[in-house]
């Protein structure tokens, strides 16, 4: 590596340590090219995920996601155990921030095998952020096991005497949804201590649980006093404030004039303007620098693995869509034993059998003027509409096929790529939520009768 690429290197680690984004991604595509010349691919990988990171942190999600999409079999052929782990943990918080909980732990759970079998010093992290996953699915017996791992494994690896006052507020949070509340309390005044005059992150986290506390102990006036102090202390933290208020609100509507409540939602308004302007005239602003911006509403359609569309294309074009026709019909269909291919030949022969199938069967449905949309996983939607309920039979049964005569090739190995599908019709317009479910409840029942077949239903 000759002496300006390994400036140029410094430089963009330490654009990156300190969060100047535009100076990283100013110089971080050149550098990852010079990088990939020289064979260094530790350290392509390295600046990959630090990119992807950075459209996470500015809440670009599509192309942090695409990011990685398109380096995903990079990263599996030549990146080490902690930068699997890595990729991994970030693709669970891109789904996770997508409200897209069961990817996010499958995401998890696969950075969870990898750190349990060859790094364990990754555990602390994986197992709050599963944790934190069981606790958003009110599985709180789940939440506070994974939480203990997480802080046993900090206590074996880190100095003695610190705390890991993430862990304990995480671990105070599920108390309090308990109602352990005397437990909780103890580890928040653990926090405090810790905190002692502490203004960022983890300060805002604190304030927020004990607000949370103080409403489950029924002290609706104390918690609205803490917040209305904290919000006075930090006039300058928009988006501290925002937060706030957003909890503040409700307290003020329960514990104040009508007056005082009005004038408190209108400092949320004004909190969560002042946010914007902010997001829009800093970070998000450097970023776009260095995007092709007419292409951002493309990408933000288009499914980054397979090419075909995403779920956000069908949630913005559905009612426009279903409104030209009188006819509608939905198929949902997903690969049979999915996990197995996964198991036996890994995740990214898995990823490449999902890809296989979006291209056998995409051009078919650009010529039927359907709409095709990877829903998630391996399960995907078409919308179709015909002139008769006889012309959407016989379509959805020449697509099935069409897909079952296909065979999934990888490494030389040649397997059936079986699928099963489910197939509603109605002569009535609904959300396509409601037709996913009627479909879905469709391909399970094929699911547990015999797989491999289409099955059909008038709703």
């Amino acid at each position: 590596m000759n002496s300006i690429l390994k400036e140029s290197v410094i430089s963009l680690n330490d654009y990156f340590d300190t969060n100047q984004v535009d100076d990283f991604f100013q110089l971080v595509d050149q550098v990852i090219e010079q990088l990939q010349l020289e064979e260094a691919h530790e350290q392509v990988i390295h600046f990959t995920l630090c990119k992807a990171s950075l459209y996470f942190n500015v809440s670009h999600l599509t192309l942090a996601s695409q990011v990685l999409a398109e380096n995903a079999t990079y990263i599996e052929k030549y990146g080490d155990v902690a930068q699997k782990i890595r990729y991994l943990n970030t693709l669970a918080a891109i789904q996770g921030r997508n409200d897209d909980l069961e990817q996010a732990f499958m995401y998890l759970d696969r950075a969870k095998q990898l750190a349990e079998q060859y790094d364990r010093t990754h555990l602390v992290k994986i197992y709050h952020n599963l944790s934190v996953y069981y606790f958003n699915q009110q599985q709180f017996d789940e939440s506070l096991l994974y939480a203990q791992k997480s802080m046993a494994y900090f206590a074996a690896t880190r100095k003695a005497g610190t705390q890991n006052n993430r862990a304990l507020m995480n671990y105070a949070k599920i108390l309090i949804a308990m109602e352990r509340l005397e437990e909780a309390d103890e580890l928040l005044e653990i926090v405090k201590a810790q905190l002692q005059e502490d203004d960022g992150e983890s300060r805002l986290a604190w304030v927020k649980t004990y607000v949370e506390w103080l409403g489950k102990k029924q002290q609706f006036d104390k918690a609205y006093a803490v917040l209305k102090q904290e919000i006075a202390q930090h006039p300058n933290k928009h988006s501290w404030n925002k937060e706030l208020y957003e909890l503040l609100c409700p307290l003020s509507k329960k514990t104040q004039s009508k007056r005082h409540y009005f004038q408190d939602l209108k400092q949320l308004k004004q909190a969560m303007d002042l946010v914007n302007a902010d997001f829009v005239t800093t970070q998000l602003q450097s970023v776009k620098k260095y995007v092709d911006i007419e292409q951002l509403q493309k990408i933000a359609w288009c499914d980054p693995l397979t090419n075909v569309h995403n779920r956000k294309y069908l949630e913005e074009h559905y009612e426009a869509f279903s409104l030209r026709y009188q006819q509608h019909t939905v198929l949902v269909f997903d690969i049979d034993h999915f996990k197995e291919i996964n198991d036996t030949f890994g995740h990214i022969s898995g990823d490449q059998a999902i890809q296989q199938m979006a291209d056998a069967v995409n051009y078919f449905f650009e010529q039927q003027k359907a709409m095709f949309v990877r829903y998630g996983g391996d399960e995907f939607y078409v919308y179709y509409q015909g002139p008769s309920e006889a012309d959407v039979v016989a379509f959805a049964h020449y697509f099935h096929e069409t897909l079952i005569a296909d065979s999934f090739t990888y490494e030389h190995m040649t397997l059936p790529l079986s699928v099963s599908m489910g197939s509603v019709y109605a002569a009535e317009t609904r959300t396509y939520t409601e037709w996913f479910e009627a479909a879905d409840s469709v391909l399970y029942e094929v699911k547990r009768q015999k797989r491999g077949e289409l099955y059909y239903k008038t709703v």
